[in-house]
């Protein structure tokens, strides 16, 4: 039997109540608290999964990239800001609004704000597993994700200005349109040339 603990998984296809609170454009913190953090990318979840199941490796292993980062590190990591606003005292009743908004907020999340957590990846390496993530660079290739989601959105949404001007301009009568055939006369120069214009007769 094998049982595998992940630390927080990070990844751009990955919702949490961590990932949530991250993609907020500012994250609350508790006043005077500054937890230690480790991630794991969810490729790296994917692997140890594989690793595990195809090694005939068992017994319970930790999960998480190497490192430790500092709540104010992986912050300014995802380039956001941090607001030190929740009070120690009543923290989940201040959480409030932000459970309105649609945030979770279980207790262990509550708990990792205020103390952190880390534990040792250290046996789970023994086995020749290899990690392709740091923590620092889960964090950082969610804070990528995050960028370029807007962007990536903007891609996958239709595009129908284009069509919207191609139709005006085939229907509208305010704009000129050539005689079939007669474009291609004029860039050869094959069409007959304008009549003179007469000149007004002098008195």
């Amino acid at each position: 039997m094998t049982i595998l603990r992940c630390a927080n998984v990070l990844g751009p296809d990955v919702d949490t109540s961590h990932t949530r609170l991250f993609s907020l454009p500012a994250v609350p913190m508790i006043l005077g608290f500054d937890p230690r953090y480790q991630f794991v990318h969810e490729d790296d979840v994917v692997h140890a999964l594989e690793h595990v199941a195809f090694n005939d490796t068992q017994g319970i292993y930790n999960v998480t990239g190497d490192g430790v980062l500092a709540l104010t590190e992986v912050i300014g990591l995802l380039g956001k800001r941090y607001l030190p606003i929740l009070p120690p005292v009543g923290t989940g009743l201040a959480m409030g609004p932000l459970r309105r908004l649609g945030l979770r907020v279980p207790d262990e999340m509550l708990n990792q704000l205020r103390f952190g957590r880390g534990v040792d990846n250290r046996k789970l390496k023994a086995t020749g597993f290899q990690y392709q993530y740091t923590s620092r660079e889960a964090a950082l290739a969610l804070g990528e994700s995050m960028r370029l989601r807007p962007v990536m959105a903007g891609a996958i949404e239709p595009y129908r200005y284009e069509r919207e001007v191609e139709e005006f301009l085939r229907w509208s009568p305010h704009v000129r349109r050539d005689e079939p055939g007669t474009r291609g006369r004029q860039e050869a120069g094959l069409m007959e040339p304008s009549p003179p214009v007469e000149e007004s007769s002098r008195e």
